[in-house]
């Protein structure tokens, strides 16, 4: 992340951002596995996405990763619920945000009550 990304709300906005995309990549290449770490993460290649080069010193600063969630009780949140990935300083609503209802639609086709 550089330019204007580099600090303040904006900053931690296009972490959470990012982060919600990472980890539904993450999840569908490794058959919706939920990141056990950030080392997961920071080995997930990045190459050809949106969000490349993910700056992941900078993204610690401002993301929160529960890397345990039960995922079938995330697979029934909605957006507004959702907490597994949350800014340290919340001051968006990542409610209605695309990447957020992808990473939602993505938990739920691998853990949802009909997933095997």
């Amino acid at each position: 992340m550089v330019g204007r990304w580099n600090n303040g709300v904006d900053a931690q906005n296009h972490a959470v951002r990012v982060m919600f995309s990472v980890v539904n990549d993450y999840m569908n290449a490794n058959e919706g596995a939920w990141p056990k770490s950030w080392q997961d993460l920071e080995s997930f290649p990045s190459e050809g996405n949106w969000y490349d080069p993910v700056d992941y010193e900078l993204t610690k600063k401002h993301v929160v990763i529960d890397f345990e969630p039960n995922l079938a009780e995330v697979s029934e949140q909605s957006p507004p619920e959702f907490q597994a990935i949350r800014p340290v300083n919340p001051v968006f609503d990542f409610g209605k945000d695309p990447r957020l209802v992808q990473l939602l639609i993505t938990v739920k086709r691998y853990h949802g009550e009909t997933s095997e």
